[in-house]
């Protein structure tokens, strides 16, 4: 007997991926749904160049699953749509960093969604530090890397939840569910991640640039300090 449940939003919310962003990655990622003991298979949406920037930007012409609630048992799938720049998850990832600052410029406490999404993105490319410098030295750091800030999240969010969407996988899999269509969709998540990767380390200038003027304004600050 197999319990009713979205493959991708468990995991999801297991690793602490925003609800809000959801759709978007699980429309790159695609998913597995279980109902009433039947297991159906979602394909990724992201097939191509042009697709996959439709879903990280933006763009005309897309496809997107929809979720009717949090549990997501009965996606939907829209065509021919256009995603909006605010509705990418790129438009999402920059949304709940301002979020994040404007509390931290306010001393307001974050909430525990809010920590969730911090410890879901690591700290390879230490966003939170950047946050702070800004807000402790009044110059901005990553206003001008929306981009970069959505490669390197969707690359963490995409780590995080294929580990889990493997191990899933692997219960289904002990469960006699098809393991042509398991492994099939393995296969995809494959694909995705390493598109990922791609363009994570195609911005990987960018990212070092960053840094850079990071430190600078760091030691900047600390001989301020000194003085």
């Amino acid at each position: 007997m197999l319990d009713d449940y979205n493959i991708f939003t468990k995991a999801a919310a297991k690793v602490g991926i925003p609800s809000n962003m959801h759709d978007s990655i699980m429309s790159m990622t695609g998913t597995i749904v279980v109902t009433n003991n039947n297991v159906h298979f979602y394909d990724s949406l992201a097939q191509d160049e042009k697709s996959w920037i439709s879903h990280l930007k933006g763009g005309e012409s897309a496809s997107i699953y929809s979720c009717d609630n949090v549990s997501c048992l009965h996606p939907s799938l829209r065509r021919n749509i256009t995603i909006s720049p605010e509705q990418s998850y790129a438009g999402k990832a920059k949304q709940q960093l301002t979020n994040l600052k404007n509390k931290f410029d306010y001393n307001t406490e974050f909430s525990n969604h809010e920590i969730a999404f911090l410890s879901s993105i690591g700290d390879i490319f230490p966003i939170y530090d950047y946050i702070i410098l800004e807000s402790i030295s009044g110059v901005t750091i990553l206003d001008s890397s929306s981009e970069l800030i959505a490669s390197y999240t969707l690359v963490q969010h995409l780590k995080e939840v294929i580990t889990e969407i493997r191990r899933a996988v692997t219960s289904l899999g002990a469960k006699q569910v098809s393991n042509e269509h398991l492994e099939r969709y393995l296969k995809e998540l494959n694909r995705v991640q390493l598109f990922a990767n791609e363009k994570w380390t195609s911005l990987q200038t960018d990212a070092s640039r960053i840094d850079k003027r990071a430190r600078l304004i760091e030691q900047h600050l600390i001989a301020k300090e000194k003085s």
